[in-house]
């Protein structure tokens, strides 16, 4: 299974991190999260509520695209999953072979407020998700023990709440794009 990783491009310029659910098939292609239609709703959302004087303003691929091509390291984002947790980015050989991984990814995904899981291996790949993305976030505070971070939708909520964050670390969640 391919993974995408987050972008940071300088911890010590981070102000403001987003923090996603988990790669969809654009982030696959490029590599990157917010590369696709969501990154483009991103971009158009931001641009909107900016400053005038903002650089973002400047922005007109999909936010992640962005942040690549023009290193600009005030921003970053976070997927709490750096594997696609959809079951339609996985190819049908890739499902059969893992279908438990696979599922538990997908049911996690579809339901995110739930506090427990049922299954065994659901809540096994849920701790193991939720720690990497712990340790993740762990290492970026500690860095920049002032950033902001931004969860987008339920799960980056849920996740995040996981996290020892301060309160002057979390913006209130805003809707998955």
């Amino acid at each position: 299974m391919r993974c995408v990783s987050d972008i940071i491009n300088n911890i010590n310029n981070l102000e403001l991190v987003l923090v996603l659910e988990s790669p969809f098939k654009d982030e696959l292609i490029h590599n990157h999260p917010l590369a696709g239609k969501s990154g483009q709703e991103v971009t158009n959302y931001i641009k909107n509520h900016v400053s005038s004087k903002s650089v973002l303003r400047t922005f007109t691929m999909p936010m992640g695209c962005e942040l690549i091509r023009t290193k600009f390291s005030k921003l970053g984002i976070v997927n709490c999953s750096l594997w696609p947790l959809d079951k339609k980015c996985y190819p049908c050989e890739l499902k059969q072979k893992r279908n438990k991984t696979v599922d538990s990814f997908n049911l996690i995904r579809t339901t995110p407020l739930s506090i427990t899981r049922k299954n065994n291996i659901d809540n096994r790949v849920e701790m193991f998700l939720v720690r990497g993305f712990i340790r993740r976030i762990d290492n970026i505070v500690q860095k920049q023990p002032n950033v902001v971070f931004v969860p987008c939708g339920d799960l980056a909520d849920k996740f995040l709440s996981k996290c020892n964050l301060g309160q002057n670390n979390l913006i209130g969640k805003i809707p998955h794009p």
